[in-house]
């Protein structure tokens, strides 16, 4: 099924799809729930009903960047290391949606959710367990996937013991479990698909000592995978240096979305990835007002609001007051 354009198609297309029959509309539901990540998260999981701060009339989801987020998270999982600014739907597409829809298209294999530390990656795993006890709607489009009472009819249905789906075949490792790299012995599960997020934080970057440390349990971790798996990695950068810099360095592709538009002439570090602030040039917001950040950067102050919304490190120049 080919992915629509515009948000506006999205919304003619499900004006089309409740006027089917009650069978048709479970197909086309289905099939559009397994391959295009927007509609899941628009139109089928609890996400739908998320409000965008300063409009009474729009969803957060009908923002067109978070559409073309969803496209560009579906293009593949590879080997990327997401870096977007703070509040801008990381977890929610990289993580949340992007598990379920994994294990709607893929029951049979397994995921490894893993954070800066276990109580971290359980908070994750709690919401897309909550998704799949609480939704009906999708316990009626997967019936063949999805316990319709997952604590009752599942053996394996927590966020320590990891979840499992019923197309998990007999196996020590559940269809998700969560482990922090800090905290966790994880050296004897096996994964198809290692994926990763919030790995670093404040505590992680105070001493070269630490930062290393989160490096060294992420190249350890990376034994988990089960071979011709698939990895990724999705964080905010907390310092220059930090652990996500490190695994960019190993070959991994940065993907990189602050809060400000990047431009076809905007400029790049060619050392680090990073994009060059000129004094020319303008810095558009993508999904929040230039209110709405303003306000943020007067109460993260200008270094926290640099490494985390504007995805640049603590040293950088660069202050909203600059905005046009």
């Amino acid at each position: 099924m080919a992915l629509l354009a515009s948000v506006d198609d999205y919304r003619r297309l499900q004006e089309k799809i409740d006027s089917l029959t009650e069978t048709d509309r479970r197909e086309v539901k289905a099939a559009l729930a397994v391959s295009d990540r927007y509609y899941l998260l628009r139109y089928l999981l609890s996400t739908k009903d998320w409000p965008h701060p300063g409009y009474t009339d729009r969803q957060l989801l009908d923002h067109p960047w978070l559409l073309e987020r969803c496209r560009e998270a579906q293009s593949g999982i590879g080997r990327r290391v997401n870096i977007w600014a703070r509040f801008h739907g990381k977890t929610t597409i990289l993580t949340r949606g992007a598990i379920i829809q994994y294990l709607l298209a893929h029951p049979e294999r397994s995921v490894g959710l893993f954070s800066q530390t276990r109580m971290i990656a359980e908070a994750m795993l709690f919401e897309i367990k909550t998704e799949l006890e609480m939704n009906e709607e999708l316990k009626t489009l997967f019936p063949d996937i999805l316990w319709a009472e997952p604590q009752r009819e599942c053996d394996r249905w927590g966020v320590s013991v990891g979840i499992n789906v019923k197309g998990r075949t007999a196996s020590a490792t559940s269809s998700v479990e969560a482990w922090g790299l800090l905290d966790s012995n994880f050296q004897s599960r096996r994964f198809n698909w290692l994926h990763y997020d919030d790995i670093v934080n404040q505590s992680t970057v105070t001493t070269p000592e630490q930062n290393a440390k989160v490096v060294k349990m992420w190249e350890l971790s990376l034994g988990t995978q089960i071979p011709g798996g698939e990895k990724d990695v999705a964080g905010t950068f907390y310092a220059f240096g930090d652990a996500h810099h490190s695994i960019v360095s190993k070959g991994y592709d940065l993907h990189l979305h602050p809060c400000y538009e990047l431009t076809e002439e905007s400029e790049f570090d060619p050392g680090t990835g990073l994009p060059l602030r000129l004094e020319h040039d303008p810095l558009r917001p993508v999904l929040y007002s230039r209110e709405h950040l303003l306000e943020l950067e007067k109460e993260m102050g200008p270094e926290s609001f640099a490494i985390q919304l504007l995805c640049l490190d603590g040293d950088a120049p660069i202050l909203m007051a600059d905005w046009t």
